[in-house]
């Protein structure tokens, strides 16, 4: 048996200090993570992105503060069950205050700023390191 599954989320990052830094949660089963989540009823991609990133994070953004010029997609299989999942995630982008204050949901056991090398070092999953490479490529393209 297979199913697909479909997820929305934002990479946020902020400038402390004159370092790009991005937030990762910590998951329970010890990796880190971007804030993403499954679209409920009526929801576009970008609404069930921004939701899920104020439920996990406490941050709330706006369409208006995602990086027009940037999206990405992750596509992966896992087995939940026995049931094999092909997975699409859809990831936007968006820069915050270093002021901004972040409050996890109980999903998750709380959460990091990592600048590239560190956060590059410390995912655990190959898709998710290209995904920051794509990123911080865009970035460093655009001289954000």
């Amino acid at each position: 048996m297979k199913k697909t599954d479909s997820s929305f989320g934002i990479i946020i990052y902020k400038i402390e200090n004159g370092i790009m830094e991005y937030l990762f949660l910590k998951r329970s089963g010890g990796w880190l993570d971007f804030p993403k989540g499954h679209m409920e009823d009526k929801e576009t991609e970008i609404q069930a992105a921004l939701r899920e990133t104020r439920e996990e994070t406490g941050v709330e953004l706006h369409d208006t503060d995602l990086d027009p010029e940037y999206e990405y997609i992750l596509d992966y299989v896992f087995t939940f069950n026995g049931v094999k999942i092909f997975k699409k995630v859809k990831m936007f982008l968006a820069k915050i205050s270093s002021k901004t204050l972040i409050k996890v949901s109980n999903e998750h056991t709380g959460y990091v700023w990592l600048d590239y090398d560190n956060s590059y070092n410390n995912l655990k999953f190959q898709n998710q390191k290209n995904m920051l490479k794509n990123v911080n490529a865009h970035l460093n393209s655009v001289g954000k």
